[in-house]
């Protein structure tokens, strides 16, 4: 059965719920601060200028990864790319599969890189070059959802988080169905124009930075 871009966008926030997609936002959101800091305290300028964007990207996959087990029903597991060369985070919960990635903005299409075009081609999400809504199909068992955002001018705040579903072969996303979580979440965007991350509670923090439960099996399996 078809879905236009509203019931998509309808479904996957009923799925894991506002409190979740605002927590995700929180995810991406506190680690560009703490990348910052870390990276200009102890390293000199264009080091750090080098070493944020990687470091970044670890805090958030941290960050989405302790948060997500907070999630009832939700599946969290950290895998390999084709090559072996890196991890990334994924989060399947209620017929969604959940990545993150850093783009250009929030529609912007990111590199290619297999595990992506492997999570969109499972996904049920299959459009027309133009993108316009015309079908879906209902035997795949995933719609497959990426976590986008990028920074700002200065590099400890995000500019932009959206939540994009990209099409099946990876090259677009679903017209109109991108969710720009500073446009729904007032107290992101608040957090942005003031430089301030109290509205990323204190509590939630210490548990995002905690030791992971299952670093040991990880590790062990590595």
């Amino acid at each position: 059965m078809a879905s236009s871009p509203a019931e998509i966008q309808q479904r996957f926030i009923s799925t894991i719920t506002d409190e979740h997609l605002r927590g995700f936002g929180m995810c991406i959101w506190a680690g560009y601060p703490e990348a910052h800091s870390v990276c200009t305290s102890h390293l000199p300028r264009d080091q750090a200028h080098d070493a944020r964007g990687g470091f970044r990207r670890g805090l958030i996959e941290r960050n989405l990864k302790n948060y997500a087990r907070r999630i009832p029903g939700a599946v969290v597991r950290q895998e390999r790319n084709a090559i072996g060369s890196s991890f990334h985070v994924v989060i399947e919960v209620g017929g969604f599969r959940i990545t993150q990635s850093q783009a250009l903005g929030p529609n912007e299409l990111i590199q290619q890189a297999n595990f992506r075009d492997g999570y969109a081609e499972a996904s049920q999400i299959d459009l027309l070059a133009d993108l316009s809504p015309k079908t879906t199909t209902t035997t795949a068992k995933w719609t497959y959802v990426m976590l986008l955002h990028g920074p700002a001018a200065t590099p400890k705040q995000p500019k932009f988080i959206s939540a994009v579903f990209p099409t099946n072969d990876c090259k677009g996303y679903v017209y109109d169905a991108t969710i720009h979580l500073f446009v729904k979440y007032d107290d992101l965007a608040e957090a942005i124009k003031t430089d301030r991350t109290e509205v990323i509670g204190d509590d939630l923090m210490l548990d995002l930075r905690r030791m992971d439960e299952a670093e040991g099996d990880e590790a062990a399996s590595a």
